[in-house]
């Protein structure tokens, strides 16, 4: 098992390993850059899967829908 305390994966930092186990694997417990603390399996860390809480994923998302217009569609004629 790789210690990975003290390191950065995309907005989290590692804080502390957990007791709990997922699948098998160490979960740590991390602090994201928005403040929110979240535990996450250390192989999610590493593979890039888990990079952030959610937060970027809501704020991607608020981001896809600045600038969006309602398109209506034409009936065929």
């Amino acid at each position: 098992m790789e210690n990975l305390r003290g390191r950065r994966f995309g907005t989290l930092k590692v804080i502390e390993i957990t007791n709990d186990r997922y699948k098998r694997h160490v979960v740590w417990k991390c602090k994201c850059s928005c403040g929110n603390f979240v535990n996450v399996p250390g192989n999610s860390l590493q593979s890039g899967n888990t990079r952030s809480c959610g937060c970027l994923r809501k704020r991607q998302s608020s981001l896809n829908l600045i600038g969006y217009k309602n398109i209506e569609s034409e009936e065929a004629e």
